[in-house]
């Protein structure tokens, strides 16, 4: 499935095609680097089966580099659109979602559910032009600088009979309503990735949970545009 590119910054990659993809490298990780050369500064690695956005436009042209997105943390917690590092992998260590086979989802479970929000209990901050900034000291993701009208009532994931745990905290940053069809569930080797896209318009965003032996290993977040 193909998304467009959300604004991480207004010069690298402006306006490109951008696609979740893992690696496939047999050191279990690869190098992430600050250009597209082998001896650039190695900024960072991705391990085996940690997900995060690549251009497109790298991916096709005759470079042997593609220009990648990377979440600072492995859930995607507290920056919003500057959560990520910018950097370049070796074309031949990615792994596109697009060239993987949805897994038949028959022994997993995705309830999500909403609620209308209510800014009873919360801490609410909006910037001197009126535009929100955060809820509870969190980006909120699936606004568009307005206060959100839906919160996640219940979030359960269960596979094969297992409840994967899932920290409230990773559930109050999410808000808007999950679009139904954009549910897409991949398996590699004992790894889940359940992929969803949630919100309308210019505050959409896109979520990709990881699970490796029942256990939740990485929660990717990010606007699409």
């Amino acid at each position: 499935m193909k998304s467009f590119c959300f604004v991480v910054s207004l010069v690298f990659f402006q306006s490109m095609f951008c696609q979740v993809a893992t690696i496939v490298d047999k050191d279990g990780y690869t190098n992430l680097r600050k250009e597209p050369n082998p001896q650039s500064e190695i900024i960072g690695t991705i391990k085996q089966n940690r997900v995060f956005w690549y251009s497109e436009d790298y991916y096709l042209d005759d470079s042997e580099w593609i220009g990648v997105f990377v979440s600072k943390n492995q859930f995607s917690l507290g920056c919003g659109y500057n959560n990520f590092v910018k950097g370049y992998i070796h074309r031949s260590r990615i792994l596109a979602f697009e060239d993987l086979e949805t897994h038949e989802q028959n022994n997993i479970i995705f309830n999500y559910s909403t609620k209308p929000f209510t800014a009873k209990g919360k801490i609410i901050e909006v910037s001197d032009e009126g535009f929100l900034t955060s809820i509870n000291g969190l980006f909120a993701w699936g606004t568009d600088g307005e206060i959100p009208t839906l919160e996640i009532d219940k979030l359960e994931l269960i596979i094969d009979d297992v409840d994967v745990k899932i920290p409230d905290i990773l559930k109050t940053d999410l808000y808007q309503k999950l679009n139904e069809y954009s549910l897409n569930y991949y398996k590699i080797g004992d790894t889940y990735f359940i992929q969803h896209f949630s919100s309308d318009g210019a505050g959409a965003y896109e979520v990709v949970w990881v699970v490796e032996n029942y256990e939740l290993k990485q929660r990717l977040v990010g606007n699409i545009y």
